[in-house]
């Protein structure tokens, strides 16, 4: 995620105009994230192509728009599951996720545990 305060930091790894077209993008997921969303709607708030989105993201952070937004969703879950009650279920359509099983599985990839687990270890 250094990649991610960097890009908001100022320092500047592509030309202005593209770097605020990503920036653009970035703000766009972290206002959307819990909403079902695909690339062309990402694309499409930006005002550029589903290939160019992807550019940019691959060019700034080394990986996908996709990628990005699970990334910030499985944060903001991980938040949820050390500051709440809530069900795990209910983490995951708070963090845009419409299968709590999908969630789950998207979870253990990236944080190497289960939501369950991650409770847990966090008590």
């Amino acid at each position: 995620m250094a990649s991610l305060q960097r890009a908001f930091s100022g320092e500047q790894i592509l030309p202005q105009p593209t770097s605020f077209l990503f920036k653009h993008a970035l703000a766009f997921l972290h206002q959307n994230f819990s909403k079902p969303l695909n690339r062309r709607d990402i694309a499409d708030a930006v005002g550029i192509s589903k290939s160019y989105l992807s550019d940019i993201f691959r060019q700034e952070l080394g990986i996908s728009p996709w990628d990005c937004l699970y990334r910030f969703r499985i944060q903001k879950a991980k938040v949820l599951l050390r500051n709440t009650g809530e069900s795990i279920t209910s983490i995951a359509a708070q963090t845009g996720f419409e299968d709590s099983a999908y969630f789950s599985r998207v979870f253990r990839k990236h944080v190497g545990m289960s939501p369950q687990e991650y409770r847990k270890e966090m008590d």
